[in-house]
């Protein structure tokens, strides 16, 4: 009756835990496949018995991890724990790759190998580390340069992929424009198509307010998600060739951070999600909006620093102006002292 009981409650335990639990029998087929499995590979267990643990992995590792699983099999550790483990890549039903942590332990029952399978998920700890590494590494390539196309172009590459797919970077103009400053894509063979919307395209003026356009968010204090894409091209891509391009470039959802520097709007940064259903998570928004406040300091250092530079250039031409009119009259009056 104890071992019936203690089974039941294990079974239970296995059943509510978060992290996924997989059973596999000598040949590293499943035979049980817990709710937190299902919930983290999005298969159900009546999909995945009997399957083998190669569907759970991408392509690439599979011969490679099956290697692994033969030699624990006949190694003398009969488990290996998350901390010893590298971390892996794990597979979801839809084809989204995520990193995940595993243990492995290895049991024999009534004279019958099983091996024991845990994996944790660990994305959104990935994520938030690679969110922390973006800033503290905008921090200082940001303050690399006082090039004003320089630091245009980093602040519209530094964010992807992580925030976004592609970025465009847009800045407002004196006369109350918006102008298209840089833009970038994470594809390398989709860059140029992305590059063009800056080249061939690098006015747009704000016919009426618009909540989905960069002019009117630069104005804004917050960031703002948008999933209405169809409003986002109609506000920020009037001519009609610039919207086919901005569309052939794909949007599930954009996230529209304003850039102000000393309480002035200077311009609005569009980070733009790809994949079908993919959104901008709260966590995602406080960083896109930390960066925007690193970038919209490096934009507005890099300007003061070229107009600094602009006037001084103008001082010294007006400097050798006023000295070669003042050494005119000058040489005169020593030539006509030298004929005395």
């Amino acid at each position: 009756m104890a071992d019936t009981h203690s089974h039941a409650a294990l079974a239970a335990i296995v059943d509510i835990a978060a992290d996924a639990i997989i059973a596999l029998d000598d040949s590293f087929h499943i035979v049980r496949f817990n709710r937190g499995a299902e919930q983290i590979f999005h298969w159900t267990e009546g999909e995945m018995l009997g399957q083998p643990l190669d569907r759970l992995l991408p392509m690439g590792a599979r011969a490679v991890h099956r290697g692994h699983m033969r030699t624990f099999a006949e190694g003398s550790v009969d488990a290996r724990t998350m901390a010893y483990r590298r971390p892996i890549s794990g597979l979801r039903k839809n084809g989204e790759l995520f990193p995940a942590e595993a243990s492995i332990a290895r049991v024999t029952m009534e004279g019958e190998r099983t091996f024991m399978v845990t994996l944790r998920d660990v994305s959104e700890r990935v994520k938030g580390e690679e969110r922390q590494k973006l800033l503290s590494t905008a921090g200082w390539v940001l303050a690399a340069t006082l090039d004003v196309e320089s630091t245009m172009a980093t602040i519209a590459e530094l964010p992807v992929p992580l925030l976004g797919e592609w970025s465009l970077l847009e800045l407002l103009t004196p006369e109350g424009g918006i102008r298209r400053a840089a833009a970038t894509h994470m594809d390398p063979q989709r860059h140029d198509t992305t590059a063009s919307l800056v080249v061939r395209y690098p006015e747009v003026l704000e016919f009426e307010p618009s909540m989905a356009s960069g002019a009117r968010v630069a104005r804004e204090a917050e960031a703002q998600r948008i999933t209405d894409i169809g409003a986002w091209l109609d506000a920020n891509f009037h001519d009609a060739n610039a919207r086919a391009i901005a569309a052939s470039l794909g949007a599930s959802a954009v996230l529209l951070v304003p850039l102000r520097a000393g309480g002035r709007a200077i311009g609005a940064l569009h980070l733009v999600r790809t994949r079908a259903g993919a959104t901008h998570s709260v966590e995602e928004v406080q960083v896109a909006d930390q960066f925007a406040g690193l970038a919209a300091l490096a934009l507005e250092n890099a300007r003061l620093y070229q107009q600094a530079r602009s006037a001084v250039r103008e001082r010294d031409e007006m400097l050798a102006i006023v000295s070669h009119d003042l050494r005119n009259p000058v040489n005169a009056v020593v030539m006509l002292t030298g004929a005395v």
